[in-house]
């Protein structure tokens, strides 16, 4: 039905982006010898799409269950920018060092497991009785295909205990053999495979931001150089006129991916710039680079209803929500509700379910009453786009109206709605614990942490990509695959694991319990339980339970701890880096080398510059009625490679 349609439509669109690209490629680029688009990717693009659109047709004519979508929708989404940018840093040095220590686990894993198929395999013994069920002395040893994987279980899972209880229990001299497995496996080698891999990615990771780096100083300096034809400039010392620079921000602003600029935003900007020369330039580009746009401060009332702006009420208005610069007076207020209300929502979670005071029974309206009249007297004082510039205004108008919204339900003349509320009742105030959040932000360490888990969410872009393609591919395998096999009554599944833990719950019979099923095996690392139920009641049990390992290599192995590694890199980073600008700012002597130290006054100085800058900016935009918002994109180590790349190819 209409589901089909719009997938076809989706599917349409996408082969139509991809040959829009070609042509564009072609027209525009092939002529002058640069390609702007990868033909591959375009081809395959291509390929992948019409691939979709024919398995698409082919189910809605013959309805066969079974679907390739996995395939062409996966290279669709490999062919994302991301995902291209993380690929391509996976190169031969990194496998092969992957391969390589990942070789002699295995070996450790196959060694172990043959001399205890060779120990264990005869002897039948009952080590002990767990229930009703006799556990012999050999379990999961009585051959060697089971003792492999056996020892594979007890090398990366926590499950090893489990695993050797039998032969220890019987024989505890075995706890020797073990002891040694253990430590080559679950703490060497195991972490060895891991952290090489890990090592080599966030090395060739530096290795890559260099030419990166590098390359864009060139850009930037064939841009300048370019420019600077059209001004006829010859002289090193001489500025890129104004009309030349506009003409480049504003086909800059042409791009989807910028905001565009007035052009006397843009003369205020170059004025605080001065002389634009070739040693300058790089600051233009660096700047152009972030995100920032510029909004009307003052509301419509200043315009339509000039009287009204102008009365003495709303000047004290306006005077509490601009004034003081650092803290206004508006916001030092709602503060002290926010800590009120704090302490009422305490209240009456410590009274539970019992009678309330009749001084706290309409609190919660009362606080709504106080949020909304907040965001209305905002909005009276500034103009939306001002308003909407600012993350915590953002934050306030979202969790303002949600509260104005369930507490106007309570009043609603529909009595399973209020019933429903009553049940929630404790949920709902959490609702106003949201607004209590705010008040975090005046403290510095509370900035440092929000501050640092968006960059560090921004830079992990690209392994997040990736994991969710990954994901995406098991999933829609799986579903494909393996729906319906796993359900709660299936006789296969008797006696097994999976049934007696009750984990029914994670199955592939649709595509949202497969992505969580599948989400989940990231952090529980590797789960037999899933890979014997699937062995059990899969019509190809021998080949279908190998998913799992599959997965634990590919996504966990690699992906999941590349990620956990970078991030965990990138926290030390901008740690490092804000204690290198605290350190500076206060004068305190560094630890560190002469070249870093070096490059650290020369980040400092040149965010210093580039915060002056526009803080004057904001002063002269302030006389129009204008405010300009500015957001750093990328990361602050980058940018200072940046630019010293830049300085260093300007003295060549």
């Amino acid at each position: 039905g209409i589901a089909l349609v719009l997938e076809l439509a989706i599917e349409v669109v996408v082969l139509w982006k991809f040959l829009l690209e070609f042509r564009l490629d072609r027209a525009h680029f092939a002529p002058v010898g640069v390609e702007y688009s990868s033909r591959r990717c375009i081809f395959l693009g291509c390929a992948f799409a019409l691939g979709s659109i024919a398995d698409t047709a082919v189910f809605a004519l013959y309805r066969d269950p079974v679907r390739l979508t996995f395939i062409f929708r996966t290279g669709l989404l490999c062919l994302l920018p991301g995902v291209r940018r993380l690929w391509g840093r996976f190169n031969r040095k990194m496998i092969g060092e992957f391969v390589f220590v990942a070789v002699f686990f295995v070996m450790a894993v196959i060694l172990f497991a043959w001399i205890a198929y060779t120990i264990f395999k005869d002897i039948h013994d009952v080590s002990y009785v767990k229930g009703k069920d006799a556990v012999h002395v050999n379990e999961g040893f009585e051959t060697l295909r089971t003792s492999i994987y056996t020892l594979f279980l007890a090398g990366v899972t926590e499950g090893f205990v489990d695993i050797f209880m039998p032969s220890v229990t019987k024989y505890r001299a075995s706890a020797i053999m073990w002891l040694v497995f253990l430590l080559l496996a679950q703490v060497l080698l195991l972490n060895l495979v891991i952290d090489a891999f890990v090592s080599a990615y966030l090395e060739n990771s530096e290795e890559t931001a260099v030419k990166v780096a590098r390359a864009q100083a060139k850009a930037f300096l064939a841009t300048f150089d370019t420019l600077a034809a059209k001004d006829s400039i010859v002289s090193r010392d001489a500025g890129l006129s104004k009309d030349t620079l506009w003409e480049f921000v504003d086909e800059l602003g042409k791009s989807p991916w910028k905001r565009s600029f007035e052009r006397h935003t843009t003369d205020v900007m170059f004025d605080q710039f001065g002389s634009v020369t070739k040693e300058r330039f790089c600051d233009i580009c660096i700047l152009v680079q972030d995100r920032i746009w510029v909004t009307r401060r003052h509301s419509c009332l200043e315009a339509r209803a000039p009287h009204l702006w102008n009365s003495p009420r709303l000047v004290w208005l306006r005077r509490i929500v601009w004034e003081p610069k650092e803290a206004p007076a508006l916001d030092e207020f709602m503060n002290w509700v926010l800590l009120v209300n704090l302490a009422l929502v305490i209240a009456e979670f410590v009274n539970g379910n019992g009678p309330l005071p009749f001084w706290m029974r309409d609190s919660d309206r009362t606080f709504t009453v106080v949020y909304v009249i907040e965001v209305l007297i905002k909005l009276s004082v500034k103009s939306f786009s001002e308003y909407w510039s600012t993350p915590v205004n953002q934050f306030d108008f979202f969790t303002t109206w949600l509260l104005c919204g369930t507490t106007l339900l309570k009043h609603l003349p529909i009595a399973a709605v209020r019933y429903n509320l009553s049940h929630y009742a404790n949920i709902l105030r959490l609702l106003r614990l949201l607004r209590v959040v705010k008040k975090l932000k005046q403290y510095t360490s509370f900035q440092f942490m929000v501050s640092t888990l968006c960059r560090m969410v921004g830079a992990a872009g690209d392994i997040l990509s990736v994991l969710g393609v990954v994901l995406f591919l098991f999933t829609t395998f799986s579903v494909n695959f393996f729906g319906g096999v796993l359900y709660e009554g299936n006789r296969k599944l008797e006696g097994s694991d999976y049934a007696e833990k009750y984990w029914f719950v994670f199955n592939f019979n649709d595509t949202p319990m497969a992505f969580f099923t599948w989400f989940i095996q990231l952090f529980a690392e590797y789960s037999p339980e899933l890979a014997e139920a699937l062995w059990l009641t899969s019509a190809y049990g021998d080949l279908a339970w190998w998913i799992f390992p599959t997965f634990y290599i590919v996504g966990v192995a690699i992906i999941f701890e590349i990620l956990k590694a970078f991030t965990i890199e990138t926290f030390l980073a901008l740690k490092e880096e804000e204690e290198k600008v605290r350190r500076i700012e206060s004068g305190e002597p560094s630890e560190e080398s002469e070249s870093d130290e070096e490059d650290a006054n020369f980040g400092h100085n040149e965010s210093r510059l580039e915060a002056t800058i526009i803080e004057e900016l904001q002063e002269k935009l302030k006389c129009v009625n204008e405010k300009l918002h500015f957001r750093i994109e990328g990361h602050r180590k980058f940018r200072v490679m940046l630019k010293s790349t830049y300085v260093k190819l300007c003295s060549e």
